[in-house]
């Protein structure tokens, strides 16, 4: 999802990428670019003794589970799936992937990015509300990395005190890797604990934090940064901040510079929200705000509302976000259809209103019947799901890329994303075209892409293309119909 053009072009990636080669154990791995810096970088590759300290899931912007890398193996090679892809609206996109497989959890293991632009300027990079939800296991630690590139810090604002907290008790004798093949030995512990230095856990009072991190040039002046909202879920959530590899030289100068003796100059700063129990469910909920000298925070004030409590135990999320004379209001209810809060309603599963100067200005209702704010009410026609008869494909000589259904869309689905599961569970998400009716049947014909696999008429499903996969079942397609209200 990106935002602007040029220097000051803002993008964020959400990677849940197959695993056929050359892998790192990233599922659900982000990154993010704004203001001329990576602010959430991805280390990348480099042959230094810090190879496997960059490969692991601990070294990405994501969530680790069980003190353990992400193990790709059986299904899980095939990378994650597709949920969600809706980024037509210039104010609100978003993003949402499930990669399940990675953890041998047998429960979900999901994020949700929104992409929310401010309205301040054309350069503006707006601020991201990201949505983590994990269930099973017994440990869970959701970690940033931050600005790889420069001399960067974060800092806890509001704690009480900050205490040495290292992730591995100091008494056992750890042995450090001295070669790219080497992943170092933890005497039992998980070994990508060895890298974290100077970790210190914060100690408030409240039930959410800010951690404000901050990138400099050669002056020392201050070029960009992040602000980090986040929310405790219990008492016994903890945050910690600490320094971790950076690898900056090989990635500004590449091989040249991809060396132990340059790969020791450099550590950035990394934010890492540890939670523990048995049969965990964890909701991760961060608010992301970019800035730099020309564009200073703007979120004032974010009150999270409970909203209806799933059977995992963690409540779908409510969020008012205040910024100057504006309010936005975040609604995603994940198990429940509706909910009501005072002259607000929503009966779906996404909302988005935008109040200034207690007017709303702009409501978005995705995969939903109604959202109501007041007196402004917007309607659609919800999520709607049907079964897949048949594949057309130019390269088998049809006049074009579509699928064919006997279950009508009641809208017009152009632009927005299909989503079809196979009967395997993976899903791959199309661009609509168009809807052509023809006779009983629809098809529903996609943009710039080809289908990829074919139904036989025994009704298995075959990939036309590596890995070459056969299924049997039925083959579903979902599609959510997204309504916009402009004041």
């Amino acid at each position: 999802m990106s935002k602007g053009s040029g220097i000051k072009q803002s993008q964020l990636y959400l990677m849940f990428t197959t695993k056929y080669g050359h892998n790192h154990q990233d599922p659900l791995n982000i990154a993010l670019y704004a203001y001329g810096c990576e602010l959430l970088p991805d280390i990348g590759y480099n042959y230094t003794k810090y190879r496997c300290w960059s490969a692991s899931t601990l070294a990405h912007n994501t969530v680790t589970v069980d003190s353990s890398d992400a193990e790709f193996k059986g299904s899980a090679v095939h990378g994650g799936n597709i949920e969600v892809f809706d980024i037509d609206d210039k104010t609100l996109q978003i993003v949402k992937a499930n990669q399940n497989a990675a953890y041998d959890i047998k429960g979900e293991y999901s994020r949700e990015l929104w992409r929310i632009d401010t309205g301040r300027n054309l350069e503006d990079a707006g601020y991201i509300v990201d949505l983590f939800r994990v269930f099973g296991g017994a440990s869970h630690e959701y970690s940033l990395n931050y600005d790889a590139n420069h001399n960067a810090r974060m800092v806890v604002e509001g704690a009480r005190k900050m205490t040495d907290h290292p992730l591995i008790p100091v008494d056992v004798p750890v042995v450090r890797p001295d070669k790219a093949s080497d992943r170092g030995d933890a005497k039992g512990h998980y070994y990508a604990y060895i890298y974290p230095e100077n970790v210190q856990k914060a100690h408030f009072d409240s039930d959410r934090y800010n951690v404000v991190a901050s990138s400099f040039n050669e002056k020392g002046e201050i070029i960009a940064g992040l602000h980090i909202h986040g929310f405790m879920q219990d008492d016994d959530q903890e945050l910690l901040v600490c320094d971790v590899p950076s690898l900056r030289a090989t990635r500004l100068y590449g091989t040249s510079m991809d060396s132990n003796d340059e790969a020791e100059k450099y550590r950035m700063p990394k934010m890492i929200v540890r939670r523990a129990g048995e049969k965990l469910a964890s909701l991760f909920i961060h608010v992301l705000e970019p800035v730099d000298p020309c564009h200073p925070a703007q979120i004032q004030k974010i009150q999270a509302v409970k909203g209806p409590k799933n059977n995992d135990g963690t409540n779908d999320v409510v969020l008012i976000i205040s910024y100057g004379d504006t309010k936005d209001y975040i609604l995603r209810l994940s198990k429940s259809d509706s909910f009501s809060m005072e002259d607000l309603r929503i009966e779906g599963k996404r909302g988005f209103i935008r109040e200034v100067n207690g007017k709303v200005m702009k409501m978005v209702l995705s995969g939903g019947t109604l959202l109501q704010k007041g007196d402004v009410k917007l309607t659609g026609s919800g999520h709607r799901k049907g079964i897949i008869q048949s594949v057309m494909r130019k390269a088998t000589g049809s006049p074009y890329n579509a699928f064919v259904t006997a279950d009508l869309v009641p809208f017009d689905g152009k632009g927005r994303t299909l989503i079809i599961r196979l009967p395997d569970g993976h899903t791959y998400g199309y661009m609509i075209e168009g809807i052509k009716k023809v006779d009983t049947l629809a098809h529903i014909v996609i943009a710039n892409s080809e289908p990829g696999f074919e139904i036989d008429e025994t009704g298995n499903s075959t990939l036309m293309f590596y890995p070459f996969t056969k299924a049997y079942g039925v083959v579903t397609y979902t599609v959510d119909e997204t309504v916009v209200y402009n004041r």
